[in-house]
This record gives C-alpha cells, structure tokens and sequence, in this order.
C-alpha cells in the first residue's frame, strides 16, 4: 500500500514501470469485474475466481475478494507478464483502470504517491483523468449502488455472521461470464435488500 494525498489537479503519465502491479494485495474485484474477466478469459466466473483471487475474511465488515499475487518477493499481479504488461488489460478491474487515483466522493480524489504522478496540484483535473476510462462512466451509477449496499450489509448485519456469509455468496458468486453484466448485478442487488430486510426482522 503506497501512500495517498488529496489533489484536485495532478501531472500524471503512465511510464509503463509495472510498479503499480506490484507490492499490492489490494485490488478489490466488483461482481462487474469478475463477470467481465472471467468472459475475457473465456473462463467460467467459478474457474476465475478459483484461480486467480483469494477472499479476504472479516468477522466485521463483509468480505472481500482480491487479485492474487504471485508467490514472490515483490507480491507480483498475477496477471503482469514478464515485459511488465497487463494480460487483463483490456477487462482490468476498475481499480486498476482508475489507477493512480481513488474516489472517496463526487468531489473528493486521492493521488498516490507513485512515481509516474510527476506533479500534484498542477496539471489536469483528476477527474479528466477518470473520464478517459470509459467504464467509470458507464458501471458509476452501479457501483455506487455496490458501495452503497456494501455500507448497508455493514451496517444492518454488523453481528450476524451467518447472515453475512449468505450475502457475500449472493453478492460474489454464481455469475455467468457469458451473460449481461449490469442485468446479473442489479439482479443480486435487488436479491441482497430483501435478505438484509428478513435477517432484521428475523432478528
């Protein structure tokens, strides 16, 4: 994890170092995300998820899936070739798409501190950057759905373990990566507010 500052403006340009698939660990996957990856892999959603990401477990928050990284001593992508090249890039999980930036809100954008940023506050909007990828626009309403129920499941289940682990299965598990993406998403999120509704009134 490097760390981060607040910017509204930023001088950044891509130097192709591969730096930023390494010493990770973190990258969250969206159920979106693993539809499209497992599809670019011509993998089913099961496969890729087997393969290539481990859940991180909390007895707190709901858990999460993330990237692997190889079994060296830089915590390498597993999806970084030997020329520093994504094999995933095309599909890479928004995380990864969004990189070096990170959304806190509408208004609100952390910077890494990495050497491709060469400049912070001086520069392009944070935001112009983000535009450039076409997929923060198109998933952003969706995501923010994600996020939001994500918050709820936190909130609303916080000492309910075996409601969480129900939730996570539904929220991550079971997609078809031959089918629509934002249509298998919406449905699980529609799917998710009823149990989260149950398990409080069962409780």
């Amino acid at each position: 994890m490097v760390d981060r500052i607040n910017v509204t403006k930023v001088s950044f340009k891509c130097n192709n170092c591969g730096k930023c698939c390494r010493l990770r660990g973190d990258i969250v996957l969206y159920p979106m995300d693993i539809i499209r990856i497992s599809n670019f892999l011509n993998i089913s959603c099961k496969d890729f998820l087997e393969k290539y990401t481990i859940t991180l477990e909390n007895s707190t928050i709901l858990s999460q899936i993330v990237i692997k990284s190889k079994n060296d001593k830089f915590l390498t992508c597993v999806f970084l070739n030997k020329k520093n090249m994504c094999r995933i890039y095309e599909v890479r999980p928004i995380a990864c798409s969004n990189f070096p930036f990170l959304i806190l809100n509408e208004n609100t954008y952390l910077v890494q501190m990495v050497p491709c940023v060469q400049d912070f506050n001086n520069g392009s909007k944070v935001i112009d950057f983000l535009m450039q990828n076409p997929r923060f626009l198109s998933e952003k309403k969706l995501r923010r759905e994600l996020d939001e129920l994500i918050s709820l499941v936190n909130k609303k289940c916080e000492n309910l373990e075996w409601c969480k682990k129900i939730i996570f299965k539904f929220l991550y598990l079971g997609y078809n990566s031959k089918k629509d993406v934002v249509s298998q998403v919406k449905r699980r999120i529609t799917l998710i507010k009823v149990l989260i509704k149950l398990s409080v009134v069962v409780t």
